[in-house]
């Protein structure tokens, strides 16, 4: 929905989302200030717009006559202070939520799947010719391994489409304590350390560098490289410091006490048919 379109266009844009042909409408600020229909349950913002007083035009959509409705979002750090004016002039606070990773996506998606398997309508009898040729198809396996490769086929859908998904939040620094007696920022574990985009990761400063044999050839970007190698070690992020990617290679500075435990999670394993190799890098 844009200023450019006909009063003809609009009202069949409008009629079409009256009656739910329609499931989502995009629209312009100046275009949704004539939105009038009941029962919109959100409304996101892709950006919040220049003019604060819009953002309630835009949001009231939700609250008509009463109702309530979910309002999201979608704000770069450059627009916190707009995000502070919006909070005191509709004297309500934001919650900030994480944008979900590839990994929550797929989950997400995996789970619904499976609900829409248990509620699947069988009461109609089309199939029901069939019912015996699957039974002696099956007939050697157990419901547990039927299971295990419904969910293995469609959950493996999911993380082809996902596997390279960038983390697309916004990592705050953590602030340290000044100790002006050692005239450093302290912390629990000692002093902290930066990697190459000035993010602090804990340790002590003891710091191990490993090499794995995967690299932007494999189809990685450092996003992602990074997600791939924590879900594989069920490790934090607070304990990678820099990531040295190349085409072929790729050398990582691990905390020294995770270190092991990244290389037994990792090593030998294969990523699409290639084998994993992951070693301290000095040996």
């Amino acid at each position: 929905m844009h200023g450019d379109l006909t009063q003809q266009q609009r009202d069949k844009v409008m009629g079409d989302f009256r009656d739910k042909t329609l499931q989502l409408l995009i629209a312009t600020d100046v275009a949704a200030r004539g939105i009038d229909v009941q029962g919109i349950t959100h409304v996101i913002n892709y950006e919040l717009p220049d003019d604060v007083e819009v953002y309630t035009h835009r949001s009231g959509r939700t609250g008509r006559a009463g109702l309530t409705g979910i309002c999201m979002s979608i704000v770069h750090s450059r627009e916190i202070g707009k995000l502070k004016q919006i909070e005191r002039m509709v004297q309500a606070p934001f919650h900030k939520l994480e944008i979900p990773s590839g990994k929550d996506v797929c989950r997400k998606q995996f789970f619904k799947f499976m609900d829409k398997l248990i509620a699947t309508d069988v009461s109609h009898g089309g199939y029901e010719t069939y019912v015996p040729m699957l039974e002696e198809k099956f007939a050697d396996m157990s419901k547990e391994e039927i299971l295990k490769r419904v969910a293995a086929m469609e959950f493996d859908r999911f993380l082809k489409y996902y596997e390279n998904a960038e983390d697309l939040n916004l990592r705050e620094r953590i602030r340290q304590p000044w100790d002006r007696n050692e005239g450093r920022a302290s912390s629990f574990g000692g002093e902290r350390r930066r990697d190459t985009k000035g993010r602090e990761y804990s340790g002590n400063g003891d710091s191990t560098k490993l090499f794995v044999n995967l690299g932007t050839k494999d189809g990685f970007y450092k996003a992602s490289f990074l997600q791939f190698i924590l879900d594989m070690s069920d490790l934090r992020k607070e304990v990678l410091g820099r990531i040295d990617m190349k085409e072929m290679n790729s050398w990582i500075e691990v905390d020294k006490g995770a270190a092991q435990q990244m290389i037994r999670a990792i090593d030998g394993k294969n990523y699409k048919g290639r084998r994993i190799r992951m070693n301290e890098a000095n040996r």
